[in-house]
């Protein structure tokens, strides 16, 4: 099949990352949606050859494909990637891509208790990113245009029951509750006139890592003489994805989920795109995507300098009303500065260590939450003076900010002045 770079539509691409990079040398290629084919057919490996023979189907008749990279579904957390195949507008369905440098083995180790979702850095392991994946779907899969995507009372009660999972108060279920973000992504991934069960049979979960064969046929099996490992069994450690159905269900696992999951490998899109990986340029102040010996090896291009220092942001405490009081002011004093008519990029997104003020798709100001103290910061490598408040050169993904601590009183409002003059030069030479 001929199509060309029309037919492919990027959403959330971000110049960082392993997986942005794949996204750019699939977009840089004459034909994205034929690269794409070959990515479902040649790379993506299943245990279930029904499961196999269905992704070869959906392979065939897609004329086009959206690539969603890093969204946020808050509570949900944020799909590395989501490969969305399409006839026209028709979404045939979705792959929920994670994405690791080490091998599964690695990406999958847990804490002392292998059962606690609320453990800190559990939802960061492969095993809790696709079981978030898996809520996601089923959430999307009861969605009926609500004001908010909210996973069932039985999903919610399951997880509390078996993984020790509660959100903030006597809130059981997760959710995505901002409206901008419902208004711009649901229409992205919202397969119309199918029942919740039609819906799970299109979803797909897919661990990407550095293995050189797939870690689910022998190392981590999902099945087992027949039935679900992992969820009695600790001679595994539990390293498996752990898709629960709703409580008081038949089966305490979904064997569609199960079946659905599958694994590619680094070495195997080397092998089968190492002529574009040959060819097609780099792009810019972003990962350099090279393999040796089946690994994935990373080089970053950074504008920063030596006198820029690297940090480390803190996720934010949920259900804490001072902190959630101050985030809405600096959202408030970002986007004060608004034009009328709202045509200017000027947004602001919440993120899990940091808040971001953004202007015409890039990230101008942060608010942080580091170990020691919550800051701001300013992006200075657009030769705009800032307040002498912000002091403190940081570097950030590669791009050199000045940071400055949250000012108080007579200076709060010399800053936001100062915000408001950083605005307006950025308009000036944007």
């Amino acid at each position: 099949m001929t199509a060309n770079a029309a037919k492919l539509k990027v959403v959330g691409y971000r110049e960082r990352g392993i997986v942005n990079e794949l996204v750019y040398l699939i977009r840089s290629d004459g034909d994205p949606v034929g690269l794409t084919m070959q990515l479902l057919e040649k790379c993506f490996t299943w245990q279930n050859d029904e499961i196999k023979e269905q992704v070869s189907r959906i392979a065939e008749k897609m004329t086009d494909v959206t690539f969603i990279v890093e969204p946020s579904f808050a509570q949900f957390g944020d799909p590395d990637l989501i490969i969305v195949p399409r006839i026209g507008e028709k979404i045939l369905a979705l792959f929920f891509v994670e994405a690791k440098v080490n091998e599964y083995g690695h990406s999958a180790k847990l804490a002392k208790d292998p059962l606690n979702m609320k453990q800190r850095g559990f939802n960061s392991t492969i095993i809790g990113q696709l079981s978030l994946r898996y809520r996601l779907a089923k959430a999307l899969s009861d969605w009926k245009e609500e004001a908010s995507l909210v996973e069932s009372n039985g999903i919610a009660q399951a997880y509390a029951n078996n993984m020790k999972d509660v959100q903030t108060g006597s809130h059981l279920a997760r959710s995505l509750d901002k409206p901008e973000n419902l208004k711009y992504l649901l229409p992205l991934v919202q397969m119309e006139s199918l029942s919740a069960a039609e819906f799970m049979e299109r979803c797909f979960f897919l661990a990407l890592t550095s293995d050189s064969s797939d870690p689910f046929e022998k190392k981590y099996p999902l099945m087992a003489e027949g039935k679900p490992l992992g969820y009695d069994d600790l001679s595994l450690d539990r390293k498996v994805p752990h898709y629960y159905q709703e409580e008081g269900s038949n089966t305490i696992y979904s064997q569609v989920a199960i079946d659905r999951t599958g694994w590619v490998g680094w070495d195997d899109i080397n092998k089968n795109f190492s002529d574009i990986l040959r060819t097609v340029p780099k792009s810019p102040n972003t990962w350099d995507l090279t393999f040796s010996d089946g690994r994935i090896k990373q080089k970053y291009s950074s504008n920063c300098t030596g006198d820029h220092r690297s940090i480390s942001t803190h996720a934010w405490p949920e259900g804490k009303e001072d902190q959630d009081t101050m985030r809405n002011q600096w959202e408030t004093i970002w986007l004060s500065n608004r034009s009328e008519d709202h045509v200017d990029g000027l947004a602001y997104s919440r993120l899990k260590g940091s808040d971001s003020g953004v202007f015409k798709g890039q990230t101008f100001f942060k608010l942080l939450n580091l170990k020691e103290e919550k800051t701001i910061a300013l992006r200075e490598d657009f030769g705009i003076e800032l307040h002498p408040a912000f002091n403190r050169h940081i570097c950030i993904n590669g791009i050199p900010f000045l940071m400055a601590a949250l000012p108080e009183g007579p200076e709060l409002d010399e800053v936001k002045a100062s915000i408001s003059r950083y605005i307006e030069e950025l308009r000036d030479k944007r």
